[in-house]
């Protein structure tokens, strides 16, 4: 199960602890490795997968290759459910406990590739062409495994592809248009590792951390189909700028395959999929509901703002506080407290030197919003949260902010617009004891954010 050490640096500011609570109760929604045993289901020799069957007597080998932040508990999962038909296996994480005795359990880098990334790329490839027809190759994937895993093709080197990998991170590019490209510089992403270890079945699960829960999304869909091509990645890179700044042999390579002189990514018509199981075995959607049952305990009414929230973090934040706002107005001291809801991924163009991530921004933005809305008091907050507990490139999960958040700041000689326009808001919120740090929880469904208003009565 997931565990972690979550702390706030003002817990005991309102509405803190009770916000947390709910957060804890949402991570435990997705714990990965609870999600797998629920999907997985082994009686006699027939493995069932959410509501297929597959008759391990007709099986030769078992082979487990995964990546992901949450791949680790899936990992324990499978261990749990197939441990004793398990051949030679592998999964690579971001960081690792140690917590697998048949599987072999490698760490990497996030979010962009190292060479630990390649040499696990590599085994997992060794793994995948070892595996024969009557063989079955279960993959365990969740978000961070395009990092995780990763062997370039030939002409691309290492320092290329981690300058190209930085410069779509800060591009404020979607996750959709920025795999689009990574796809096509790997030897694994975009269904090439399907294809690598046809003809032998793969069952794929996935933990989801994208909005939409696409198969060709989670981890760049290593095993799924891809219906992106080598010129939409050169667009994405033409759109967002970039063509000019990336290495010579990332663009060399991409316009050689619009050329035709690279095969494309296996699309959902190749016959590598004709036998494939895809299981979403947890998503961002389960931990929603886990908080906003949680609140509906508690007493409050809850409202989904949105599932699929995207865009820049600032104009989300300014979005979400305008519906609290209207909120606030609604409310008469007599009422019932609101929670709202939202949960996705949003996006961050980086023009600063600053730190932080999306959730952090966000969360400084709406702090900023708040305030130029004249709302005040103890009876409004928010928070926003990256559910794998590490936003950005900084040890907290995001932060909870409130009404004050700007106050506080400027009572200790901060400038919360300055720091926002340097994409500087771990700065800032560290200083007024708003973030959130939790540590790798584990898992990883896209981020949550948690709005709280209180009549004035219940604060």
């Amino acid at each position: 199960m997931v565990a972690f050490d979550l702390s706030h640096g003002c817990e005991k500011r309102p509405l803190r602890s009770t916000v947390l609570s709910w957060f804890e109760q949402g991570w435990a929604a997705v714990d990965p490795e609870r999600a797998v045993e629920r999907a997985l289901h082994l009686e006699d020799a027939t493995l069932t997968v959410g509501s297929r069957e597959i008759e391990l007597a007709d099986v030769d080998s078992v082979y487990v290759i995964g990546a992901g932040k949450a791949v680790e508990g899936m990992a324990r999962a499978l261990e749990f459910v197939l441990g004793h038909r398990l051949d030679d296996s592998m999964v690579v994480t971001e960081r690792a406990d140690d917590t697998l005795d048949h599987i072999e359990l490698r760490e990497a880098s996030h979010p962009r590739p190292d060479e630990r990334s390649m040499k696990a790329g590599e085994r997992a490839l060794e793994l995948a062409r070892r595996a024969g027809e009557d063989d079955l190759v279960v993959a365990p994937i969740s978000g961070g495994g395009s990092a995780l895993l990763e062997r370039p093709v030939e002409a691309i080197g290492l320092e290329s592809l981690r300058q190209t990998t930085e410069l779509l991170l800060a591009s404020g590019e979607p996750i959709q248009r920025i795999n689009a490209v990574r796809k096509h510089l790997s030897a694994i992403k975009g269904g090439q590792l399907a294809r690598a270890l046809s003809p032998a079945r793969c069952v794929t699960l996935l933990v989801s951390d994208v909005v939409g829960d696409r198969l060709d999304t989670i981890a760049s869909g290593p095993t799924a189909p891809d219906e992106t091509t080598y010129s939409e990645a050169l667009e994405v890179l033409e759109e967002a700028e970039l063509s000019g700044r990336i290495p010579d042999d990332v663009f060399d390579h991409l316009q050689a395959g619009a050329r035709g002189e690279h095969p494309e990514t296996p699309d959902e018509g190749d016959p590598v999929f004709d036998d494939a199981i895809f299981e979403i075995v947890a998503s961002r959607r389960e931990a929603l509901e886990a908080i906003e049952e949680s609140a509906r305990s508690e007493g409050y009414r809850t409202e989904v703002f949105t599932t699929e929230m995207a865009g820049e973090a600032r104009e989300v934040a300014r979005e979400i506080v305008a519906r609290l706002d209207s909120l606030v107005r609604e409310l008469d001291s007599d009422d019932t407290p609101v929670c709202l809801l939202a949960c996705g991924e949003t996006t961050v163009t980086v023009t600063g030197s600053g730190r932080g991530g999306r959730n952090q921004e966000l969360a400084l933005a709406a702090a900023i919003e708040m305030e130029r809305r004249d709302l005040s008091g103890e009876t409004l907050g928010l928070a926003a949260l990256a559910t794998d507990g590490i936003d950005g490139p900084t040890d907290a999960a995001g932060a909870i902010v409130d009404a004050s958040t700007i106050e506080r700041g400027r009572d200790v000689g901060l400038d919360a617009l300055d720091h926002l326009e340097r994409n500087d808001s771990y700065a800032y919120l560290d200083a007024v004891g708003e973030l959130v740090r939790t540590g790798p929880t584990g898992t990883n469904v896209n981020d949550l954010v948690v709005g709280i208003v209180q009549p004035e009565e219940a604060g």
